[in-house]
């Protein structure tokens, strides 16, 4: 992998602010539904964003040179590592903790591109509180590094919590996520990708914030998704098997499905929620004994074939998502086992909304706070 110097990509050499600027340039040329007001709005909120990022990348040369090289780039811990590459956690002595994403020289040249998607996302999207913050990169080098705002977290690890975090703390990191998306689809794009591990939550004081990452697999609304583009478990049966335009109910339908997952009892989880033992036909359940775990494909495509099987004939609904099984802090159980049930609709003349999702999360944040 090629050493990129942290103190290079915070001083600017690598190009951040020129795209900036760029991006600045393309939002102002954006009308957003017909809203010149909006467009105007955003322009200004990218301009505010782009002179903190320019704050930071003003570092004195002399300080630069002066940093030795284990301060300006110091692993302290990997946070993701798969074939497209990692993720880690950089230190630099001035300007404190990042997380740095890079491109593993042997990648498909997919992942390069991916990036570079990411990155013209990314600022298109600065400046809001929920989506996770750009601070550098260079797409001129093969590790194409993008330095960003480090996380505390996940979502996945917040699920993995259990009990340690609060309903209340899971439903505002979760409306923080919808809110995300909402400003996401703002600009056309569907998310595409929409999981725990794509909601990070970063610590600010005794606040903790949902921001949502990840922007490889986008699309622009109305263009081909191919079937199975994204993560198997969070994804409308509708996209496990067939090509279609990506929308936004798709994203609504992810974020239906890992609120569910945050209002669940934490002893109630699973890789597919959809496929739970206990919804096991006698002859699928034969199935399942057959599978080589080893083998990743074949045990994905068993659990997508269970999970469209419980949505349409109404198993998961029946037994899965029902007051019971809702954790006890939950309140109004019945009311949130409906407004899950509407988030997570395979009716195409009812299709899901992150609008909606955001309103009944905020309903209950307004109820488990008595406000």
């Amino acid at each position: 992998m090629e050493d990129v110097r942290l103190g290079e990509i915070l001083q600017g050499r690598l190009g951040g602010q020129l795209e900036a600027e760029r991006g600045v340039r393309e939002i102002r040329k954006k009308r957003l539904k017909g809203d010149v007001a909006a467009a105007k709005e955003r322009a200004k909120t990218a301009e505010l964003t782009l002179a903190t990022i320019s704050g930071l990348l003003k570092i004195e040369q002399e300080n630069v040179n002066n940093l030795k090289a284990e301060n300006e780039r110091r692993q302290a811990e990997v946070l993701n590592e798969g074939a497209f590459g990692t993720v880690t956690v950089v230190e630099h002595e001035a300007h404190g903790s990042f997380a740095l994403k890079e491109v593993s020289p042997d990648a498909a040249k997919e992942v390069g591109w991916a990036a570079m998607q990411e990155v013209h996302i990314l600022i298109d999207l600065m400046g809001h509180d929920n989506i996770i913050g750009l601070k550098g990169f260079d797409l001129t080098i093969r590790s194409m590094p993008i330095l960003m705002e480090l996380a505390t977290c996940d979502a996945f690890d917040v699920l993995e919590g259990g009990y340690f975090y609060s309903v209340l703390q899971k439903a505002r990191i979760m409306r923080d996520g919808v809110c995300g998306l909402i400003h996401i689809h703002s600009f056309d794009l569907v998310h595409v990708d929409f999981k725990p591990e794509n909601l990070l939550v970063v610590k600010t004081g005794r606040e903790r914030r949902g921001k949502v990452t990840d922007f490889g697999l986008s699309r622009s609304r109305g263009t081909m998704r191919p079937s199975m583009t994204g993560t198997a478990t969070y994804m409308p049966p509708k996209n496990l098997t067939a090509d279609m335009p990506a929308d936004f109910d798709q994203d609504a339908f992810s974020a239906a499905v890992v609120t569910l997952l945050m209002l669940l009892k934490p002893t109630i989880q699973a890789n597919n929620i959809f496929a739970l033992n206990s919804l096991l036909t006698e002859e699928e359940a034969e199935r399942a004994m057959l599978i080589d775990r080893r083998d990743e494909a074949a045990e994905v495509a068993f659990q997508t074939e269970v999970m469209k099987r419980t949505l349409a004939d109404g198993s998961f609904e029946r037994n899965v998502l029902v007051p019971k099984n809702l954790h006890h802090a939950v309140p109004s159980p019945e009311k949130v086992c409906q407004w899950l049930k509407d988030g997570l609709s395979v009716d195409p003349s009812n299709p899901p909304s992150t609008k909606d999702l955001f309103d009944n999360l905020n309903d209950l944040i307004e109820r488990l706070t008595g406000n």
